[in-house]
């Protein structure tokens, strides 16, 4: 199974990605899984402003997730789960696997 990752970063050019390693692509999934159910209509949205504005994960067998701002939101092609993550451990999970592909310092802004 190939699992890739995306910062949105940009605007007016190709946003970075890069290969995600399949036990931390596991890791991630098991992480959305204890977090607690959002509200109704509640979904991970990166915005449209400038900078970092989340991630998403996809993985070749049709699931994906958007990590934004708080909220996780897992889509498989049958529905959309929607997450809370008040630390936003999922999108600073994606991040650290990135490598020198993001700028360092690029990411959720740091509690406290």
């Amino acid at each position: 199974m190939t699992w890739t990752a995306r910062a949105f970063v940009f605007s007016g050019r190709p946003d970075p990605t890069w290969d995600l390693p399949a036990a931390e692509g596991e890791r991630l999934a098991d992480l959305f899984a204890g977090l607690a159910p959002a509200a109704a209509g509640e979904r991970a949205t990166p915005g449209d402003r400038l900078g970092y504005r989340g991630v998403y994960v996809r993985v070749d067998d049709g699931r994906r997730w958007i990590a934004a701002g708080g909220l996780v939101t897992f889509d498989d092609g049958t529905g959309e789960d929607s997450r809370t993550d008040p630390g936003q451990t999922f999108e600073r999970l994606v991040v650290a696997t990135a490598g020198d592909v993001l700028p360092p310092g690029v990411g959720p802004a740091q509690p406290g």
